[in-house]
């Protein structure tokens, strides 16, 4: 059996999926990504899986919606895109939306850290070569040109394109929040939410017509080259929608239903714009549907027009860029693979899906169906009846043009939807005849209800009813190989023994007031298979009871909150025992989740506050639980749901030791080799930050390393730099340049204190006056891109230069203390 590596090319969320699920299954890879040695006219970074427009994943509801069903089945696959996802959101209502740096750096470091992944920074001009029996294209929409005409070359097609369009993002505190307000559309709370997750600007009818006038006036980015080239209609720009009717964006992204003005809340509003979060930090929000092909200037124009946004400062704006794709039904067989060159499959946008998630949903399956075929198996295809299924088999087997058709029609991108699902008969109700919506639903619950369990079938996850597809099952070898042992038996093996697993779980909250809430949390916990515990079973009368309670609950898994109408007993501290409960929770960095009522006007006043100093302690407690990881409930049969939704998503992303049968519990000696373990490493660790500590200020030769044996005189040293060019787009260069000619332009400076320690957030930086001679060095190379610009030369590449020159003797050490105590000094030969 071959075990020579697969290569994918590209390092987006299809390629870096596709790498994943083969390096996962026991199959080494090579990842090849151009950037930053080729930048693209979208990207900003070089780091993997960027998120280049939207930082949505779109709805996580698994039940009604298909792209959130689509999220459920890449989570029982094992997504590395889904799990960087879910450990990387941020709040947006009733969808998964992710901090695109920490989800870009999350995906990176799992790539890189893989032992059977080798990633190769480098640009593939052309298709494959014929030594590499095994790949997969995954360059998504913005392929390379010389890449694309390969491929329209090799495949005899003219290779299809469309628009795709960038919204623009904004600094959150330029926006004038006196105007604007928090609310998701009917007050959905989605994953990691709170109800509030959108800022909502509020238009009337004469500031909409005024908005869609100016939209259709303002001068627009011209693309003469790509004339006739079409949009996709799930990413219109904004002023191509407003040339559809003048009513068209009331009822599309400046829809109006659902949101009430908090500052004026009798007053409807004719439009609103909405924008999401689009960091973790809360400090840039995006704005909803915004994609746009107006000028800067002319954006910046328009957009502070919106109320709420007079004075936004953008962080970045909105943009256009030409996306492409291949004639996939006819090119691509049912496992991706191009019917013309076996070995060869396509992974992506370039198959002709839509949106991200659909694109790292092909990347996991051409990864696991190239996997199959280097393990010497047949792959195994998804279900029909999953999402998929339904997606593989549009892409693969969607509309073909045939010779009597009247007229031309094409392939087109299209998201997941429930119209791609083989159809289901709305289950029936016994003495009722569901009509309109209800049916609808019911008939979206049987599709995805369906669709999980074939999908777990399909993955060896349990048993189930027996698949119409019948191709053999792909096992795949694990990592490390284990004899007689396949990956879909490795698989159920560690699903069973998670199963065996169980958390205790503490729930905090007042007790009369919530009898019926903790009961429905604890139901809930139960039929988890988990083990509640609460305060109940321990009054905190006294010092003593209340010790006890902070070992339980120092002892717990996880702790939930439940927050109603009752601020509570108080304690020797003037706040309340559930307050101490819960600070004392934080305090032990257990993972907190908390649960608040939404209407504290609708409790009844004998589970209320009944004094003004009681109110004002439940209104702070209140804002700090809802200032962290929050659910808002109505009533105690919605809040069991909400505990069990919000456990499930917690224990997956951040799962904890838990407890185990005693025949899976490790023994003393197994704790005590870990624990010897632990300290080896730890000691080793600081030996290596001494020794690179060492090398760095010049008090360490590296043994038995001669002078003669480094890069030197006219030897060539790579220097990576970036700066914004003419169209503001993040640009990065590598620069190739001569030692010699290194130290002739920095030598100058290098007399006298050329490293000061700079102490900045708590920690010292290394700050080098000779900055500016090296960027005047590397402004020569590239004059004609970077001329009047500011110049990012990375930290480590100076620091590398540093210790290089020490190591050739060209600068000795010398301690000299300056008086602030923050110098260091190194003088030069």
């Amino acid at each position: 059996m071959s075990k020579n590596p697969v290569h994918v090319i590209g390092g987006g969320l299809a390629g870096s999926e596709a790498a994943w699920q083969m390096a996962q299954a026991g199959v080494p890879v090579v990842l090849h990504e151009m950037r930053p040695v080729r930048g693209t006219d979208a990207h900003k970074t070089d780091g993997l899986a960027e998120l280049v427009c939207s930082n949505s994943f779109r709805s996580d509801d698994a039940e009604t919606n298909a792209v959130g069903l689509l999220h459920a089945e890449m989570r029982l696959a094992g997504s590395l895109i889904m799990s960087a996802g879910d450990a990387h959101q941020v709040p947006a209502g009733g969808a998964l939306a992710v901090d695109r740096d920490g989800f870009s750096d999350a995906v990176t470091a799992k790539i890189e850290a893989h032992p059977l992944i080798a990633i190769q920074r480098q640009e593939v001009p052309g298709l494959p070569p014929a030594e590499w029996d095994q790949a997969i294209i995954a360059t998504g929409p913005l392929t390379a040109p010389s890449l694309a005409q390969s491929i329209a070359e090799a495949t005899g097609a003219d290779a299809l394109a469309f628009f795709d369009a960038i919204a623009p993002i904004v600094h959150f505190d330029t926006i004038d929040m006196n105007t604007c307000w928090f609310q998701s559309r009917y007050d959905k709370v989605g994953p990691g939410g709170t109800g509030k997750d959108y800022i909502n600007c509020p238009m009337d009818k004469e500031q909409y017509l005024a908005f869609v006038a100016a939209l259709l006036e303002g001068q627009k980015t011209e693309f003469k080259q790509w004339e006739g080239t079409p949009y996709f209609d799930g990413c219109l720009p904004i002023e191509v929608m407003a040339e559809r009717g003048v009513e068209t964006l009331r009822y599309g992204p400046m829809k109006p239903m659902g949101l009430t003005n908090v500052h004026n809340p009798s007053v409807k509003a004719y439009a609103v714009v909405q924008l999401r979060q689009d960091n973790a930090l809360g400090t840039l929000y995006n704005m909803v549907g915004f994609q746009t092909k107006l000028k800067h200037a002319e954006q910046v124009r328009i957009f502070r027009t919106i109320p709420g946004l007079e004075n936004a400062d953008f962080a970045r704006l909105g943009g256009l860029h030409r996306n492409t794709y291949i004639n996939s039904p006819t090119l691509l067989d049912p496992s991706l693979q191009l019917k013309s060159r076996p070995g060869l499959r396509f992974a992506g946008q370039i198959t002709g899906c839509e949106g991200y998630v659909e694109s790292a949903a092909i990347g996991l399956l051409a990864g696991r169906f190239a996997a199959a075929e280097r393990l010497g198996q047949a792959p195994s295809l998804p279900p029909a009846t999953t999402a998929f299924g339904a997606l593989l088999n549009h892409i693969t087997g969607g509309h073909i043009v045939s010779d009597d058709e009247p007229g031309k029609r094409s392939f087109q991108p299209m998201n997941v939807n429930f119209g791609l699902f083989p159809p289901v008969e709305a289950p029936k109700v016994e003495g009722k005849r569901l009509r309109g919506k209800d049916k609808t639903v019911a008939k979206r619950h049987a599709i995805t209800s369906r669709a999980l369990a074939d999908c777990r079938e399909w993955l060896g996850l349990r048993r189930g009813r027996k698949l119409q597809n019948n191709t053999a099952k792909v096992s795949f070898s694990t990592r490390p190989a284990t004899p007689g042992v396949h990956y879909r038996e490795v698989r159920r093996r560690a699903f069973t023994m998670s199963e065996t697993r169980r958390y205790q779980v503490f729930i905090s909250s007042t007790y009369d007031d919530l009898r019926e809430e903790r009961q429905q949390s604890t139901q809930a916990i139960l039929e988890m298979g988990h083990f509640p515990s609460g305060m109940e079973l321990f009054p905190a009368s006294d010092s003593s009871q209340w010790e006890l309670i902070k070992r339980v609950i120092a002892e717990c898994d996880y702790y939930i909150v439940i927050v109603g109408g009752r601020y509570g007993n108080i304690g020797g501290d003037g706040i309340s025992y559930t307050e101490m409960e819960y600070n004392f929770a934080l305090q032990s960095s257990i993972p907190v989740l908390g649960f608040v009522r939404k209407d504290i006007g609708q409790i009844p006043t004998k589970f209320s506050e009944n004094t003004l100093e009681g109110k004002e302690k439940l209104q702070a407690f209140r804002q700090k639980v809802m200032s962290k990881t929050c659910r808002l409930f109505d009533s105690a049969s919605e809040l069991g749901m909400a505990v069990m939704k919000s456990l499930t998503n917690e224990m997956r992303i951040n799962p904890r030791e838990g407890w185990v049968p005693a025949q899976q519990a490790k023994s003393t000696k197994d704790y005590e080799k870990e624990k010897e373990l632990h300290d080896l490493v730890e000691t080793i660790s600081k030996e290596n930050e001494r020794l690179k500590r060492r090398i760095r200020d010049g008090t360490l030769k590296i043994a038995g390393l001669k002078t003669s044996d480094l890069a030197q005189g006219s030897d060539r040293h790579e220097l990576k730099i970036g700066f914004n060019n003419r169209d503001k787009n993040y640009t990065i260069f590598s620069v190739s340049v001569s030692w010699d000619e290194i130290f002739q332009t920095i030598g100058p400076a290098m007399y006298g204190y050329i490293v000061r320690k700079v102490e900045q957030y708590g920690r010292d930086y290394n700050q080098y006056p000779f900055n500016n001679s090296l960027e005047h060095l590397i402004r020569s190379y590239v004059f004609e891109d970077a001329q009047n610009r500011k110049i990012d030369i990375k930290e480590s590449d100076i620091d590398t230069i540093v210790i290089h020159l020490k190591q050739l003797g060209y600068i000795e050490y010398q301690e000299n203390t300056h008086e602030d105590g923050k110098f260091s000094r190194d003088n030069s030969n």
